[in-house]
């Protein structure tokens, strides 16, 4: 499993709660047996540090995508109501029967406005 991700940035969050990170690319190596798995937690980077969110998505063997995820129900509407936040993104990627690669990023985390 390899990560490349960006020092920092601004993500924009639609009114779903999904981002995506671009500039940050998640592959999973050819010749694993199956699909890799990957972990991704969203914590505002200032106290109070709290959960904004968490999702989880696969990446194909052989396959690179770009980091996607998702922020719950509160931690929008933290958002929402502070107009934007620091946060820190974790990332956890694991190959089946293989290395586990930790990783984190900083993002500025704007609301998209329509």
């Amino acid at each position: 499993m390899e990560l490349k991700l960006p020092k920092g940035g601004a993500l924009k969050v639609a009114k779903s709660g999904a981002f995506t990170a671009k500039a940050a690319k998640l592959s999973c190596p050819a010749g694993s047996p199956s699909a890799c798995a990957v972990g991704v937690k969203v914590s505002a980077a200032k106290k109070p540090k709290a959960q904004l969110g968490a999702s989880q998505l696969k990446v194909a063997p052989g396959k690179t995508v770009s980091l996607s995820g998702k922020l719950s129900k509160a931690g929008l509407k933290k958002l929402l109501a502070a107009g934007q936040i620091k946060a820190r993104i974790a990332v956890t990627g694991k190959v089946p029967g293989g290395e586990t690669v930790l990783g984190s990023l900083s993002a500025k985390l704007t609301p998209k406005r329509r």
